[in-house]
């Protein structure tokens, strides 16, 4: 139950975060026209990697998403630290953990959410994370070359696990 100073969109968004961790159905929560936006609207390779990455039109979109992950990864926690709202936008802030289901590496990120709710249900709603955090839970070899500033080099050497 949010305080009596919640804004409604607020309260919509913790009460979709308080189903999503209990497992609970999430439909009553999303409008059938949502547009889910995770990072940005064009991923380009970084969708290969993560599917859920960019633009997404509808529940069933929406819902498939949230399939991709459950289907890689297991969450070992999910905090929200800060959260507020104003009007129909609202906004979380936190940290979660998971592990790849394929070679178990468990990593942890900051994320960003940020909704827009309009007759009591979601219809925008955008999520940001580490996606070099998220990306590496999945890497299991390889490196980059570089040039920057200081110059040409290799990173980002695997060490196995």
């Amino acid at each position: 139950m949010a305080d009596i100073n919640s804004s409604e969109a607020e309260v919509i968004l913790k009460d979709y975060l308080a189903a999503l961790a209990s497992h609970s159905d999430i439909e009553a929560f999303i409008d059938e026209n949502v547009e889910y936006v995770s990072l940005n609207a064009v991923p380009g390779e970084l969708k290969e990697i993560m599917p859920w990455a960019g633009a997404h039109f509808g529940f069933q979109a929406f819902n498939t998403v949230y399939d991709w992950m459950k289907d890689i990864c297991n969450y070992v926690s999910f905090e929200v630290d800060t959260m507020f709202g104003s009007g129909e936008l609202a906004a979380a802030f936190g940290t979660f953990s998971y592990s790849a289901k394929t070679i178990g590496r468990v990593v942890s990120t900051p994320f960003a959410l940020f909704v827009k709710v309009r007759q009591g249900k979601i219809v925008y709603f955008q999520f940001y994370e580490d996606t070099y955090a998220t990306a590496s839970a999945y890497r299991v070899s390889g490196n980059w070359n570089i040039e920057n500033a200081s110059g040409a080099k290799r990173v980002g050497d695997l060490i196995a696990l």
